[in-house]
């Protein structure tokens, strides 16, 4: 027999608020069902007031049922709003979802078969190229980056120390249109803090819709010592995941920015006649 999970959804709804309250993002989600590897999925997620999912592609067949607060939908120039009890059917082109008010939505999306592509098999594909990936790839915009930077936490710095380019994973926020993060006495506070300009990259990978996304951004990074910028950094949710002391807030202002989402390709379709071949021990 089946084994079937009651959920109480209330429940996990007054939890997932306080979460998304907390949450610099402004949000929160836990899945109900399924996953990558599945058809359906149910995903409850919890937007503070003023918060919003981004836009992105509709993976197939979607809805939005609003559990709390009021919600508004917005596909190029159209816009659909909710309340408590509302369905929302989910158009078949690139959406955002905006919270008016403190607001839980359950998400139901059915993505859809892949269609099988006529191509040779295995034994008759070239050994010196991959199947050739269909151009996926998407530029995206600054207001976009912006918003992808904002649902993450993690950040990877490139910096020139010395002689060489060096990289230092970081913990950051973002704060208007600029990057926040805090550091100790190190390599990394003196390789940031010269004039040559660092890198920062941040990437994801949204399982809903098989994209994954990439931002980088350029320009040089300043510490924060006036009184009047110290006190606005503390209302900021910038929680290092390392412990210690870390009393040095640093600013990077980009004067470049830019991204690209793509659709992540199944890994067979790189596969070639030697992938399944053995190798001798010498190699």
């Amino acid at each position: 027999m089946a084994h079937t999970e009651i959920i109480n959804i209330e429940a996990w709804a007054r939890d997932l608020i306080t979460k998304a309250r907390a949450a610099h993002s402004g949000r929160a989600a836990q899945l109900v069902r399924g996953g990558p590897d599945t058809p359906l999925t149910q995903t409850v997620i919890a937007l503070d007031a003023g918060a919003s999912l981004s836009e992105h592609e509709n993976p197939g067949e979607a809805t939005v049922l609003v559990l709390e607060g009021q919600v508004r939908l917005i596909a190029a120039d159209h816009e659909w709003r909710g309340a408590r009890g509302d369905v929302i059917n989910v158009p078949p082109t690139r959406h955002s979802l905006q919270a008016d008010t403190v607001s839980v939505i359950l998400l139901t999306a059915v993505k859809q078969p892949a269609a099988e592509p006529a191509h040779a098999s295995r034994s008759e594909r070239p050994a010196s190229h991959p199947a050739e990936p269909a151009p996926t790839v998407e530029d995206l915009s600054v207001s976009d980056c912006w918003s992808l930077l904002r649902t993450g936490t993690v950040a990877r710095l490139a910096v020139w120390v010395d002689d060489h380019p060096d990289i230092f994973p970081l913990n950051y926020v973002v704060d208007h249109a600029s990057i926040v993060f805090r550091s100790r006495e190190g390599t990394k506070l003196a390789g940031a803090l010269t004039d040559t300009p660092v890198a920062m990259e941040v990437d994801g990978y949204s399982a809903e819709t098989s994209r994954a996304w990439s931002v980088v951004l350029k320009g040089r990074a300043r510490a924060i010592e006036q009184t009047e910028e110290l006190l606005d950094t503390f209302v900021l949710s910038l929680f290092p995941w390392e412990g210690g002391t870390k009393n040095r807030f640093i600013h990077i202002v980009p004067d470049v920015i830019t991204g690209r989402r793509f659709l992540v390709v199944d890994a067979d379709s790189w596969l070639t006649p030697m992938s399944d071949a053995r190798r001798t021990p010498s190699e």
